[in-house]
């Protein structure tokens, strides 16, 4: 069972997207909906960086407040297979992904990554500990 790191980053408080799909997904990835300060599940069009993770979907009805994670440790649920469905066990220190269903993944060696696992699984989808940076993009910065 994973345990909860007291990093003293708090979770941001969002509402859960009008259109559903939140609840019942503690510890699921989190996309910015189209409606303004709401969340949805993290899906094909947030991939690979979702903006935190779910920490508690007890009040997750639509419009009630949603705790995010945006940064740090946090819980996750996380699969041992690669996106595209073949089996890849998760090792502890392994960078992970954002799945189109919510869920992180192994990023792989080319993989863009939104967080590290710190447990490992060698099968199946599980609940561990990770650490979320919502993942690093490069940018251009604009001259005059």
């Amino acid at each position: 069972m994973a345990k909860t790191y007291q990093d003293g980053i708090v979770a941001v408080a969002f509402k859960a997207d009008p259109a559903g799909g939140v609840h019942g997904k503690q510890y699921y990835a989190v996309r910015a909906a189209s409606t303004a300060d709401h969340v949805a599940i993290a899906n094909g069009g947030s991939d690979p960086y979702p903006l935190g993770i779910i920490q508690d979907d007890s009040a997750c009805n639509r419009g009630e407040a949603v705790p995010v994670k945006c940064f740090g440790f946090s819980k996750a649920v996380v699969a041992a297979c690669c996106i595209s469905g073949p089996a890849s066990p998760v090792s502890i220190g392994d960078f992970l992904t954002a799945g189109s269903d919510g869920k992180l993944y192994p990023a792989g060696a080319s993989g863009v990554a939104c967080a590290r696992s710190m447990d490992a699984i060698a099968s199946g989808s599980a609940i561990v500990n990770v650490f979320f940076f919502g993942g690093i993009t490069g940018c251009t910065a604009a001259t005059s």
